[in-house]
């Protein structure tokens, strides 16, 4: 079993490997929106102010969240850095460290991709047809599926370390600024980021 721990070397393979995972995890998000679009899938949102809102996915993961500021960071903790940690350690990490290999990585995130798109259909609104539902869970799984083969492909590879790094990265970008979006909105401003605010 093959394991990456030199700081210096994670470091470089973060950078090295970050294509990969533009390509690979934030790739089929975008993918993925367009597909819901395509779809007419619409989803059912609470705002900020606490109204209903039914509005098309602009990216396939984003959510207004109720928020104060301590909510709001609490949020960013909970889904940006335990959910991602917990996830990798059980449905990868522990299969591959007990030495299950690719059968017991690839079990797990059949697990994980199931799970995901289960808590997301929540988000259409509560009159949606069957179809819209089916279409919703395909496209979902679809997305987290190419995500799991990479995470995965990176366990199976000695890169655990990286795939932790990179499923907090990508859940901190996808879940700040919409905790905070007139944080992200000014950031934008002042640096020409290339997402809205």
């Amino acid at each position: 079993m093959l394991v990456y721990t030199n700081p210096a070397q994670l470091v470089k393979a973060f950078f090295l490997f970050l294509p990969l995972e533009a390509l690979l995890d934030f790739g089929p998000d975008v993918l993925a929106s367009i597909l819901y679009r395509y779809a007419g899938i619409e989803l059912s949102v609470l705002s900020i102010g606490g109204q209903r809102k039914r509005r098309y996915v602009v990216y396939v993961k984003s959510v207004s969240f109720l928020r104060s500021f301590e909510s709001g960071l609490e949020q960013i903790v909970v889904t940006g850095l335990y959910y991602p940690l917990f996830e990798e350690m059980v449905f990868r990490g522990l299969p591959y460290l007990l030495g299950f290999g690719v059968i017991g990585v690839g079990l797990g995130t059949a697990i994980w991709v199931l799970l995901h798109p289960v808590w997301r259909l929540k988000m259409l609104p509560v009159n949606a047809d069957t179809g819209t539902k089916l279409k919703m869970f395909t496209i979902d799984v679809v997305d987290y599926s190419i995500a799991g083969a990479w995470l995965s492909w990176l366990w199976l590879n000695g890169w655990g370390v990286l795939a932790v790094a990179y499923h907090i990265f990508h859940n901190f970008l996808v879940v700040a600024p919409q905790v905070f979006p007139e944080g992200f909105a000014w950031l934008s401003s002042k640096f020409k980021l290339p997402w809205p605010g």
